[in-house]
């Protein structure tokens, strides 16, 4: 998977938050950025591992960013 879709989703799910200040459904973020979900979900899981995401499967809109340490 390319660094671009990786920091799309990214931005994607930071932009969101900001707005609405709930989390999207990984639904949410394929429509809105011509991904498969298959796409959404590894990228989410890069994400997670690379401690920018947080997500409780299985739980919708439980996507979150991680705040960084000080």
């Amino acid at each position: 998977m390319s660094e671009q879709t990786i920091d799309t989703v990214y931005k994607y799910v930071r932009e969101y938050l900001k707005k609405y200040r709930w989390s999207p459904t990984f639904k949410e973020i394929a429509d809105d950025c011509k991904f498969s979900l298959h796409t959404v979900k590894s990228a989410v899981e890069i994400l997670r591992a690379r401690g920018k995401l947080e997500w409780t499967p299985g739980v919708q809109r439980s996507i979150m960013l991680v705040k960084r340490k000080s």
